[in-house]
């Protein structure tokens, strides 16, 4: 029975040091994916921040070309008022 149970427990031994190996290998393979997940984010990020970069003048250009038809219709709406309702003209309705 003493050998049987000296025999478990070099099994047992050897079961944890391949457990310990493994465990060992995985978390090896786990840093060398988070360095690759790492460098691909920060590709990422600087695609995305040259993106930005575009989408914000674009929407500068938008922003004054909107200004620039904004006062031009205001301009043309106020002249046609004072062409078509003149000062001292009466209106009846």
């Amino acid at each position: 029975m003493e050998s049987l149970t000296g025999i478990l427990g070099v099994l047992i031994d050897f079961c944890l040091v391949i457990l310990l190996i493994v465990l060992i290998y995985l978390g090896i393979k786990l840093i060398i994916l988070t360095n690759k997940t790492e460098k691909i984010l920060d590709s990422l990020y600087i695609s995305i921040s040259k993106l930005e970069d575009g989408f914000a003048l674009i929407n500068t250009i938008t922003n004054k070309i909107t200004n620039i038809f904004n006062s031009t219709s205001n301009n043309l709406s106020n002249f046609i008022n004072k062409i078509f309702f003149r000062k001292g003209r009466k209106y009846y309705e």
